[in-house]
């Protein structure tokens, strides 16, 4: 048991390292092709910091259990709203995103999460519904690159920082195929011993490692003033999960999960998405008071866990 845990923990300190190699590389290249800051935030930022959630959801569907993808990416996207929200919050003291256009892609966020709950009614998720899902995340990202949001950045395209930053991606990449395959073997031999579903076990454990990433833009973020890259990434994140990594799972293997620890998990979900677009379109700011309620909604999440195992 030990040793499954030490190398469950060394696994996901290569995956975050490998995540901040892809990060940083992602962002280089985006700023170079001059792309706006808004979209680095919301659909670079956002999907990079969702790649461990993305290539575990594809290592566990390849090892046939698909179902501690589902339960990670649920996991994940609640303390993305949560707890990964709610510390920028509290060390900058306050976040202030007033553009209408991070309330209109909140509401559309809330609005996608409800597809992935539609969709698992018949408590499935098919190759069908995986292919309705990446077909929403497309429409999603074409409708972020039709707005034109901040102005764009005005560098030009140099080649030989395009094939660095190139190379620097593949090498994160592959870091992240490697050790999101352990993470998924470990958790995995975690989960048996502590006799967990794969479900719960992502839920809560495998989800925890998969959040530093967006946990440490959020906070460089919000430390440096930028709340719409703060925010931006947190909605990015959460629709990346719950829309482009489940779909992806699902197509490569249909997922038939346990229903019990997904019915709190998804009402959790979708009450602190409501919760969370109701903060941003209503206060000229988040504030000390909004990160103890966040805060406390996961808490909350975590005890009707414990209680339904």
């Amino acid at each position: 048991m030990l040793e499954y845990l030490l190398f469950f923990i060394l696994a996901i300190v290569v995956l975050v390292k490998s995540v901040k190699i892809t990060i940083s590389s992602l962002t280089n290249l985006s700023k170079n092709l001059n792309l706006s800051e808004f979209v680095i935030a919301t659909i670079f930022m956002g999907t990079a910091t969702s790649l461990p959630e993305f290539f575990i959801g594809i290592t566990s569907a390849i090892r046939n259990i698909p179902q501690l993808s589902l339960g990670n990416v649920i996991g994940a996207s609640l303390l993305d709203l949560t707890i990964v929200l709610a510390i920028p919050i509290l060390l900058a003291k306050k976040i202030n995103p007033h553009s209408e256009t991070e309330k209109k892609d909140t509401k559309l966020m809330f609005l996608l999460l409800f597809l992935p709950l539609i969709l698992i009614l018949d408590r499935t998720f098919s190759r069908i519904d995986g292919l309705i899902l990446l077909i929403a995340f497309f429409l999603y990202t074409k409708h972020l690159l039709k707005q034109k949001r901040l102005e764009k950045l005005a560098k030009k395209l140099i080649p030989r920082e395009l094939i660095k930053n190139l190379l620097k991606f593949f090498v994160g990449v592959s870091l992240l195929l490697l050790s999101s395959n352990f993470v998924v073997k470990y958790a995995d031999l975690i989960a048996q011993e502590l006799v967990l579903s794969p479900v719960l076990i992502g839920l809560i454990i495998v989800s925890v490692g998969t959040t530093l990433p967006e946990l440490t833009f959020g906070i460089e973020a919000a430390i440096k003033k930028h709340p719409g890259m703060a925010v931006g990434n947190i909605v990015g994140s959460v629709v990346a999960n719950m829309i482009l990594v489940i779909g992806t799972t699902s197509i490569i293997r249909p997922i038939f999960p346990s229903i019990t620890p997904l019915i709190p998990a998804f009402a959790f979900l979708i009450l602190t998405a409501l919760i969370f677009y109701y903060f941003i379109k209503n206060n000229k700011a988040l504030t000390k008071k909004h990160a103890l309620i966040l805060s406390s909604i996961y808490i909350l999440f975590l005890i009707s866990e414990l209680i339904l195992k």
